[in-house]
């Protein structure tokens, strides 16, 4: 499995043990048993060492940067999407028919919030359907012109105070990076932009992260985990929002990134932030 999956180091010190274990059961069978005890005890003294052994990896562990652009439509949230028979999901899978048999699997479940999932909790699950209605009403919000002419501003001030104001609004951290190609989906996927191609407009990109509760967190994968993820995109748009109109306040055009509603691949953008 280790080299299946490329692991060398992990590989590498299985194999180590693999070879002391041999060398092992060809002390009983060979030694009496004083000697077996000494062997013992020196295999157990090499299993320790071998835990501290640097074996050597060749890996680049260095993050890469995307060879293209992700297109939304192949994600897994904008396949979940799609309706059978409808033209939108004829063409999908005409396009990629590898994909249409573990879709089809996935679309038998019972899907997130609905009855019959494996950890459904009624209260739990009709909360978080709550909040992730309510994060679609921002939808109209994410996106406009800059208010007016836009203001001039010195960098190193208007970075700190764009932090700040994240920060008063309730995100853990805030980070700003230059907007990169690779950072937007090539397409939308998902509801009625879907198809659409995206343009990259932006010249900065701004990243934050919000809190999840830790109790909420480690009770998963019971219900409290959907909650508690519920509670904090509703969070995260609410600040991403915010922070938006803000920027349009002071003339420039601004784009929030909410759930459901992306333009760009948040992972990546979080990345180069730092």
């Amino acid at each position: 499995m280790f080299r299946k999956e490329k692991e060398v180091r992990a590989f590498n010190r299985c194999l180590f043990l693999i070879l002391l274990s041999v060398l092992l059961f060809s002390a009983i069978y060979t030694f009496s048993l004083s000697k077996i005890f000494i062997a013992l005890l020196m295999v157990t003294a090499l299993f320790l060492i071998s835990l501290l052994l640097p074996f050597r990896s060749d890996r680049n562990f260095i993050d890469e940067i995307p060879l293209t652009r992700i297109d939304e439509r192949d994600t897994m949230f904008s396949r979940n999407e799609l309706m059978p028979n409808t033209t939108r999901y004829r063409r999908y899978y005409e396009k990629n028919p590898d994909k249409i048999e573990p879709d089809e699997l996935f679309r038998n479940e019972p899907g997130l919030l609905k009855k019959g999932s494996r950890y459904y909790h009624e209260q739990a699950f009709k909360e978080a359907d709550e909040n992730f209605n309510k994060i679609e009403l921002l939808y109209g919000r994410v996106a406009g012109a800059g208010e007016g002419s836009p203001i001039e501003v010195d960098t190193k001030t208007i970075t700190k105070s764009i932090k700040k104001y994240c920060l008063d609004l309730g995100a853990l951290a805030v980070g700003i990076t230059q907007s990169k190609d690779y950072h937007y989906y090539s397409h939308k996927g998902r509801r009625e932009e879907y198809d659409n191609e995206i343009v990259p407009v932006y010249k900065y990109a701004i990243a934050f992260t919000v809190e999840m509760d830790a109790e909420m967190v480690a009770a998963a994968p019971q219900a409290s985990i959907v909650l508690e993820s519920s509670r904090q995109y509703l969070n995260a748009g609410t600040i991403a929002v915010e922070l938006a109109e803000k920027i349009r306040s002071m003339g420039y055009e601004a784009r929030a990134h909410i759930d459901g509603n992306y333009q760009v691949v948040c992972p990546l953008v979080a990345r180069d932030a730092g």
